[in-house]
């Protein structure tokens, strides 16, 4: 596959080879334990200076890694924003060039995206999420469910984070979770991560793995090139929920942005990298008086 320049493209999906790479439960787990270690706003802003020169160099590419923006400026990424502005989501993992490349950890992106999106009202848990809500979270009439039975006892069981849906006792566990997820969205909204544990302490998981629990995080979120939203990585089946629910807000963490977009930040603000990278997060959220 070629472009105007004649080159291989930088980034396409999985080939059939490359999918063989995709049950990588540990590294979301090592990415997210690396989130925890300290940085100071200093030490980002070298590597944010860095990156942005070699994007610009290269013109493609993923940088930063280590949950580096986290680290330095932690709930200052942290923004309201209305999830029905997030029509697609763009890949944490694809193929570039022959390398297979996971980027669940890298802050900034350049070169063409549009071979990593992927509308997210086409995936599977989106519909799912749809159809319980529907039934007013009674997630034993959904079709997705009963399909999940059938193919329990075969060769191709549904498989969702992580775990094959192989016996009835994961689909009921499953179902079930996905249930009282969207209940609880429906009458609290999506809460942040870090108070996710102090108001549902005596919520347990019944079917996610625990290092994929540990490695949760809030909804995560990329910033294209031109200041679009896409969901990445973090939080599928919230972000569905609150879609099929009609909610207007929620909370989102900015873990990707295109460099183009922050370099045309810089050059409107004449601020520093992260002032300008500060002060457009901010001008993408919704405050709760327009809500």
């Amino acid at each position: 596959m070629k472009g105007q320049s004649g080159e291989l493209d930088a980034y396409r999906q999985f080939s059939a080879a490359g999918r063989r790479w995709r049950t990588y439960p540990l590294y979301e787990v090592t990415c997210t334990l690396r989130g925890f270690l300290p940085l100071s706003r200093t030490g980002f802003e070298r590597r944010l200076d860095g990156a942005l020169g070699e994007a610009g160099r290269r013109g493609r590419g993923f940088y930063i890694a280590g949950f580096a923006a986290r680290r330095a400026l932690g709930s200052a990424l942290v923004i309201d924003i209305d999830p029905g502005v997030l029509r697609e989501k763009l890949q944490v993992e694809f193929m570039e060039g022959e390398q297979v490349r996971l980027v669940r950890d890298k802050f900034l992106g350049a070169g063409d995206w549009s071979p990593l999106l992927r509308t997210i009202r086409h995936s599977s848990t989106y519909r799912e999420v749809a159809e319980i809500i529907k039934f007013g979270f009674d997630y034993r009439q959904a079709q997705a469910y009963r399909e999940a039975l059938e193919r329990a006892s075969g060769s191709r069981p549904k498989k969702r984070n992580f775990v094959a849906l192989n016996t009835p006792k994961r689909v009921e566990q499953y179902y079930r979770q996905t249930a009282e997820t969207c209940r609880s969205i429906a009458e609290r909204g999506v809460v942040r991560r870090i108070d996710y544990g102090r108001r549902f302490a005596d919520s347990r998981p019944w079917i996610r793995l625990p290092w994929i629990e540990l490695g949760e995080l809030d909804v995560g979120v990329a910033i294209g090139a031109k200041g679009e939203i896409y969901r990445f990585a973090s939080g599928k089946h919230r972000t569905a929920a609150a879609q099929a629910l009609g909610l207007k807000s929620m909370p989102v963490e900015i873990r990707m942005v295109h460099a183009d977009w922050l370099k045309q930040r810089i050059a409107e603000s004449g601020s520093t990298p992260i002032d300008a990278l500060l002060s457009g997060v901010r001008g993408l959220g919704v405050s709760s008086a327009s809500v």
